[in-house]
């Protein structure tokens, strides 16, 4: 068995590329220890990694049980080639709603507990507008460069000894 942060993002990964949902574009997540996107054919596809946070915090909640805090980074990133704004809107709306699922959504891990989220985010880039450039033509504008979003989601683990 992994570590609880580990097992938590494991568990998100698997719910976000479950078959039960519905994304409003492909979305296939991946754990990694590092959000970073290199080269543009790793972009060609939209990308969501998810990265447990380095830090954990832990308090004694009682004799018998203490509280821990781990959050969590998804990030998406996609290479953008002459998109109209519908599609950077499209984007945008696909991270809102997977924000919105896992900003509420608990999670149940074997042998560690319920991971249950704070209900609120501790960062939240919605995209990067240094890394997307527009160029018009004509009545039409169109955006090139890399779309990037992320956010972070606490969630707290009550462990019992």
């Amino acid at each position: 068995m992994a570590s609880p942060d580990v097992e938590l993002a494991n568990a998100i990964v698997a719910d976000i590329n479950s078959a039960d949902r519905s994304w409003s574009q492909f979305l296939e997540a991946e754990r990694t220890w590092v959000p970073l996107w290199i080269g543009k054919d790793q972009l060609s596809d939209l990308q969501c990694i998810v990265n447990p946070w380095p830090v954990v915090e832990v308090e004694p909640e009682s004799r018998d049980f203490t509280l821990s805090h781990y959050s969590i980074d998804f990030g998406f990133a996609k290479r953008l080639d002459d998109k109209t704004e519908k599609e950077i809107d499209d984007l945008r709306q696909l991270v809102d709603s997977v924000y919105r699922r896992y900003v509420v959504t608990n999670f149940t891990v074997a042998n560690i507990g319920v991971f249950i989220p704070l209900r609120r985010l501790d960062e939240y880039i919605t995209y990067d507008p240094s890394r997307i450039q527009n160029n018009k033509d004509g009545n039409q504008t169109y955006y090139t460069g890399d779309f990037l979003s992320i956010f972070r989601i606490p969630y707290r683990l009550q462990e019992s000894y």
